[in-house]
């Protein structure tokens, strides 16, 4: 694994202490047509893409394709989201001429300039980070012709010295130009250094040039500590992890950041690419920052754990689906994925429980998060699987042309701090949340389920609403005919039609009423493969359950 910056967790200790930062997510782009492959791949079912960014386009066959980008400038290509070619396998590949960015050297030297090779934390090499890939039909170029692939990505010298930058292309494949950079963080108001001999005076970044064309309303001391010679960290966020949406309105959107200040969200004007900023401070009318600079707070601050944000919007449901990833990247460090939703792309974003995502004003401790996110992952072990999954997560989501909604994230297992893709289908339930599937997608089509098949024994996981490095307990459940839960906990059961393949299911217990789906799956990660009847559901506990029959 290439060597990656430390992310010092300033308010809490333990395995946490030195988790590394994973970086970014994808936004689905709008179809588009694209050019057969040329590339020289090599077919894999879960290849090592790093925080993977899905995108999806329509062939010659107007079928579609799907794309995920991933940290590292990895890439990987599937026609049905099971099977992947991957077009190069060594960490960068050629840097003299990438297939995705070109001559690093050349086309990356504005952000270069700020962070992102051989300085710091990336001594050595390079740091290019979570891309998220966006068709833009209203991007210009400079021949006046109009349409591009964006590929978003962020440069980091340290935990904090970073830059957000679009590049461009006419083709899904790239190689992308024109970069140009939308946010820096890290910055200070006085000449100061950060972890190298490097100046991070703010006029090395964008914001003289946005405030001499009134874009931004001046220097704002918020950003730095007094003092002006260190960064506000709990305040503003790390310039990571983009990820770009289109809304129902056909705006832009850019979601964004890692720990530090939290997760920000901003305008992206559709004709360059790059940030509408607000201008001026401001609050939403529910007490968030708006930020003249940086945009406006979604949750987090004050270095609480939560990074690689990803929004997809629904046009079924009319939510916008916000998930964003707790705790610390490594196999110990209780990497898991959190969900909120809302009616508008810049919130205010609620859990299961009705809360609002948390916008911290004081530095309370690590594990006030926890209270707040509907938790879709965890640690476990499957039945017949001899390793855990670890740490799953920094997502990206999509719904596919004929329905299906998709989980794309990467997990690592035990004591292995490898990672691989996993892609898992999704199942609305009856109150509009996405419900995660157990088992790694196979594309396989399930048979038609009758109520008397979903009587029985389960192998029964709860989630629960901890970040843990510890795997979540396999238990046993039982649903019986007369509708009664028994085992792992107690309550009643009951499922209503909503295809010939699945029913929603509502479990009620003293602790919680759970909802979600019932469903069949195919298994091939047991060693005896072969057709389970699962189920999942969220409480409004912000709990996820699982069983497997």
């Amino acid at each position: 694994m290439s060597k990656k910056r430390k992310h010092q967790i300033l308010l809490s200790g333990g395995i946490l202490a030195t988790a590394f930062l994973m970086f970014g997510l994808a936004a689905c782009s709008k179809p588009n047509t694209f050019k057969a492959s040329k590339w020289n791949t090599v077919s894999e079912q879960h290849p090592a893409i790093h925080d993977p960014s899905i995108v999806m386009v329509k062939g010659k066959d107007n079928k579609p394709h799907y794309y995920v980008f991933g940290t590292h400038v990895t890439e990987a290509e599937s026609d049905d989201l099971v099977h992947w070619n991957v077009p190069f396998k060594s960490v960068y590949e050629n840097p003299k001429k990438n297939i995705i960015l070109g001559n690093f050297n050349q086309n990356l030297k504005v952000p270069f300039k700020w962070a992102g090779h051989n300085d710091a934390d990336s001594t050595g090499g390079y740091a290019i980070w979570a891309p998220d890939v966006h068709y833009d039909p209203n991007y210009e170029w400079s021949d006046g012709s109009k349409g591009a692939y964006l590929y978003y990505f962020a440069n980091s010298s340290t935990w904090r010295r970073s830059v957000i930058s679009v590049a461009a292309s006419k083709s899904i494949k790239g190689p992308y130009s024109n970069v140009k950079p939308i946010v820096y963080s890290g910055f200070t108001k006085n000449n100061a250094t950060d972890g190298s001999d490097r100046n991070i005076k703010y006029t090395k970044t964008n914001l003289p040039k946005l405030i001499k064309e009134g874009k931004v309303s001046g220097w704002s001391n918020k950003w730095n500590m007094p003092g002006g010679n260190e960064w506000n960290h709990f305040y503003a966020p790390n310039a990571i992890d983009p990820a770009v949406f289109t809304d129902a309105h056909d705006k832009l959107w850019m979601v964004y950041g890692s720990w530090s200040g939290g997760i920000f969200i901003l305008r992206i004007n559709p004709k360059t690419g790059t940030a509408i900023y607000p201008n001026k401070d401001g609050k939403t009318k529910d007490g968030r920052i708006i930020d003249r600079y940086f945009g406006t707070k979604l949750l987090g601050g004050y270095h609480q754990s939560g990074e690689g944000p990803y929004i997809m919007y629904d046009k079924a449901t009319k939510y916008y689906y916000l998930f964003v990833t707790y705790g610390g990247l490594d196999y110990q460090g209780g990497y898991n994925m959190r969900m909120w939703r809302s009616k508008a792309p810049n919130g205010p974003y609620v859990d299961a429980k009705g809360q609002k995502a948390p916008s911290y004003k004081e530095a309370t401790g690590d594990k006030i998060n926890t209270k707040y996110g509907i938790k879709i992952s965890g640690n476990y072990k499957l039945p017949g699987m001899d390793t855990s999954y670890k740490s799953g997560g920094h997502n990206s989501a999509i719904k596919t042309p004929d329905g299906k909604y998709f989980l794309i994230y990467h997990t690592r297992f035990s004591y292995d701090n490898n990672y691989q893709l996993r892609v898992h289908e999704m199942l609305m339930n009856k109150e509009d949340w996405p419900v995660n599937l157990p088992f790694a997608y196979t594309a396989k089509k399930p048979s038609k389920l009758s109520e008397t098949q979903i009587h029985g024994k389960y192998i029964f996981y709860n989630l629960g609403t901890k970040t843990s490095a510890s795997d979540v307990p396999r238990k046993e459940l039982t649903l019986s005919p007369d509708h009664k839960v028994t085992g792992a906990t107690t309550g009643t059961w009951k499922i209503n039609p909503k295809n010939s393949t699945s029913y929603y299911l509502t479990i009620k217990t003293p602790k919680a009423t759970y909802n979600g789906v019932v469903t069949s799956q195919y298994d091939r990660e047991e060693k005896k493969t072969g057709w389970k009847i699962v189920f999942s559901a969220i409480g409004n506990n912000n709990e996820t359950i699982w069983g497997i029959k």
